[in-house]
């Protein structure tokens, strides 16, 4: 049984295939969901576009990854406006063939999780109720007064400037996929809320460690430069208890900040080798959040 929410519960289909579109729109309106199906990419942004103008909420957007060619918005392009978008919206991509570095490299873009064809419609339906919780909840905390510092307790504290969102959001989907609890505040806070500096530095505090997204943009940011020096004065004043794993993207050991060890940082530039260095960062946090006390 599906319960219905009383305030978002819409879900944009995005598939070139109509009987695809078909089948998807008859399950979701069977577990309660307002289904818009879509042909092309094009067609999808732009009523997504339209939707965000006049203020209606979108719960998730399944979205194939092999469009055909009237579709001239790529796949990959749609994906990275919808998760970059405030509030972010959840994307479920689906595909019939995906390697372990597409997924990955999917889900830096911005992928929520993923669909492989053919799925069941109990599949699906796990699937969307999943993920429109997920927003159903983002949806209420952005509607009600937010409080508690509470909810910023994690395993891992995700810092980035906002350039970075992207990378950012995906890193922590990838994480909490290894079973590892992470903070990211276009995730994890109203839009309002996410930017003060005040707030992310209460966030930092509850967590045990921190990941740095160390870009250029990241390193010329007001935003991000504060964040750095807290980790870095925390990591020489705690010591091993405290957690500081560097992620880079286009950087040298020269552009390195003060503090940051080049021998730590694990290095997303090369996207042929993002699985070997995501699990090298996955494993060196795990050892870290299970190493023996005292």
């Amino acid at each position: 049984m599906h319960t219905e929410f009383k305030t978002a519960k819409s879900v944009y289909v995005v598939d070139d295939e109509p009987s695809i579109r078909s089948i998807i729109e008859r399950v979701l309106q069977r577990g309660g969901y307002t289904a818009r199906v879509f042909e092309t990419s094009d067609e999808a942004d732009a009523a997504v576009a339209q939707a965000q103008r006049d203020g209606e909420p979108i719960d998730l957007v399944l979205l194939d990854m092999r469009l055909g060619s009237a579709s001239t918005i790529p796949s990959e392009t749609l994906l990275e406006r919808l998760a970059c978008s405030t509030p972010p919206i959840e994307v479920v991509v689906m595909s019939g063939q995906l390697t372990s570095y597409a997924l990955l490299d999917l889900v830096l873009r911005g992928a929520a999780d993923f669909l492989m064809k053919p799925f069941t419609p109990q599949v699906l339906r796990d699937v969307v109720d999943k993920y429109a919780a997920v927003s159903e909840h983002r949806y209420e905390m952005r509607r009600g007064p937010w409080s508690g510092f509470q909810r910023m307790r994690r395993d891992v504290f995700v810092s980035y400037c906002p350039e970075d969102r992207q990378v950012a959001m995906g890193l922590k989907r990838l994480l909490e996929r290894a079973e590892i609890s992470a903070w990211c505040a276009d995730l994890d806070l109203p839009p309002e809320n996410a930017w003060v500096d005040e707030n992310r530095a209460k966030a930092a505090e509850q967590c045990r460690a921190t990941v740095l997204v160390l870009t250029r943009a990241g390193l010329a940011s007001d935003v991000l430069a504060p964040e750095i020096k807290r980790a870095v004065a925390r990591r020489r004043e705690q010591g091993e208890a405290y957690g500081l794993f560097p992620v880079t993207i286009g950087l040298s050991a020269e552009d390195l900040p003060d503090g940051v060890d080049a021998g730590a940082c694990r290095d997303f530039t090369n996207r042929a080798r993002l699985v070997d260095h995501f699990e090298s960062l996955a494993h060196a946090i795990r050892l870290f959040l299970h190493r023996p006390e005292g």
